[in-house]
C-alpha cells in the first residue's frame, strides 16, 4: 500500500506540468552548440536592425531592415569571421531614439533553450564600421562585463542577483575592442576573445556590460558562441511548467519513504 501511496504522490507532481521529450541540442565536445534554439535579450534601447538577436544570428537569416542576407558568420570553426555591412547594421548594439541619451552601458542575456555545460565563449565584439571605409573602429564594443549564468528554466530575470551566478570576480572580466580590420576591402574580422566557462551548467546566459570602449553612440557585441564541455546537456529532455511542484512531489515521497521505514524499526 504505501508503495502505490508513493507512486500516486509522483505521478500527481508530474501530472502538474507537461514533459516533452523532446531531445536537446547536442554538441560533441569541442564543437560549437547548434544556436538554433536560442533567443536572446537586452536592455530595452535598440533598432530593430540591431536587434539581441543578431548577436546570436549566425547564418544572416532575414531581418527587418537588413534585407535578405544580413551579416552572418563566414569559414568554418574555430576561423570563422563576421561580416561587416554599412554602419554595422547586423550586430546587436543599444542605440538611444532621437532626443533620448545613448547608454553606454547594457545587459546581454540569452536562453540555451535547455542546459548545457559551457566550455568556451567565443566573442566577436562590437563596433561602427562603414564597408569601404577603413576608419572605422571598434570603440563601441563592450570593454567591462560581468559574466552570469543559471540554470532555471524559467526566465531569472535581469537583477544578475536571485537566480544568477557570478562567473568569476565583479569588475574583472574585460574584451578586446575589434583591431586590424580594412573596412576598404572587406571590413570582417575574426574572434576576439575566448573566454573559459570551465563546463558550468548553463541554461540561460548573461553579459552585464559596466563601460565600452570609448564610444558615446551605443555599446554592443557582433556575436557569440558557446563550445559544449565534455558533459554535453544535462538532460535529453525539456520540463515544461511548475517544476517547483514536481520537486516539492518528489521531496513528499522520500519524507514518506523515510518515515515508512523508520515506522518498520519500531518493535510492536
Amino acid at each position: 500500500m504505501f508503495k502505490i501511496t508513493k507512486m500516486l504522490t509522483v505521478l500527481l507532481a508530474v501530472a502538474a506540468f507537461a514533459l516533452s521529450a523532446i531531445p536537446a541540442a547536442q554538441a560533441a565536445p569541442g564543437d560549437v552548440i547548434d544556436s538554433s534554439g536560442f533567443t536572446a535579450s537586452s536592455t530595452d534601447v535598440y533598432r530593430s536592425w540591431e536587434a539581441p538577436e543578431l548577436a546570436v544570428n549566425p547564418t544572416g537569416t532575414p531581418w527587418p531592415g537588413l534585407g535578405d542576407n544580413p551579416p552572418h558568420l563566414v569559414g568554418e570553426h574555430p576561423n570563422e569571421e563576421h561580416e561587416i555591412s554599412h554602419n554595422s547594421d547586423g550586430q546587436f548594439r543599444n542605440y538611444a531614439d532621437a532626443g533620448e541619451p545613448t547608454p553606454t552601458t547594457l545587459w546581454f542575456k540569452v536562453d540555451l533553450g535547455a542546459n548545457y555545460f559551457l566550455e568556451t565563449l567565443r566573442v566577436w565584439n562590437g563596433g561602427f564600421f562603414r564597408l569601404g571605409d577603413p576608419n572605422g573602429n571598434g570603440n563601441s564594443g563592450i570593454n567591462q562585463a560581468d559574466m552570469y549564468y543559471s540554470s532555471a528554466v524559467a526566465d531569472p530575470g535581469d537583477d544578475f542577483n536571485v537566480n544568477w551566478t557570478l562567473i568569476g570576480t565583479a569588475g574583472t572580466q574585460t574584451f578586446n575592442p575589434v583591431t586590424g580590420h580594412d573596412g576598404a576591402t572587406n571590413g570582417s574580422f575574426g574572434v576576439t576573445d575566448e573566454i573559459a566557462l570551465n563546463g558550468i551548467d548553463a541554461h540561460w546566459f548573461a553579459l552585464n556590460a559596466n563601460s565600452n570602449h570609448g564610444a558615446s553612440i551605443g555599446t554592443g557585441i557582433a556575436e557569440v558562441q558557446f563550445i559544449e564541455g565534455a558533459g554535453g546537456t544535462t538532460s535529453i529532455y525539456t520540463w515544461q511548467g511548475d517544476a517547483g511542484a514536481y520537486r516539492q512531489g518528489l521531496e513528499q515521497a522520500s519524507a514518506q519513504e523515510a518515515n515508512h521505514n523508520q515506522s518498520e524499526r519500531v518493535p510492536r
